[in-house]
């Protein structure tokens, strides 16, 4: 069951990185701020997922879309650290029963409201370092 959940997860994994290179790099909003729908794969991982897991994911993820985005390794320490603020951002926004095992953190399980905020703050970490480090880089 873990093999089969594994390669679903990679399925999508490349299928959002498939539509971030060929759609979503090309359209910018305001100054320079893009659209980055491998955030969205980081906070849609189950919540027993390794930490070490989610870490490597968003690295090799953070590679793939660097080469073909040519942008320096800046999604790759982006979601390097979009995924290790990740425990941290879902520990803020814990329910106080705690979260069920085996949910996917969703809008559906969460509540549009809560997972529109989780959301958020993953898009502004994500944006504030990749914006960081293209300004020193």
């Amino acid at each position: 069951m873990e093999l089969q959940l594994s390669i679903k997860y990679f399925i999508y994994g490349l299928l959002l990185l498939l539509l971030q290179i060929l759609l979503f790099n090309h359209i910018s909003i305001g100054t320079g701020m893009i659209i980055s729908v491998p955030v969205l794969l980081l906070l849609l991982l189950p919540l027993e997922v390794n930490k070490i897991t989610v870490l490597l994911s968003a690295f090799f993820f953070g590679l793939i879309l660097d080469f073909f985005s040519d942008s320096l390794a800046l999604n790759t320490a982006a979601l390097t650290a979009v995924a290790y603020f990740r425990p941290l951002i879902f520990k803020i926004f814990e329910p106080s029963r705690g979260y069920e095992p085996g949910k996917l953190p969703s809008a559906f399980y969460l509540g549009l409201g809560k997972f529109i905020l989780i959301s958020l703050m993953a898009t502004f970490i994500f944006e504030l370092f990749y914006h960081f480090f293209d300004l020193f880089s």
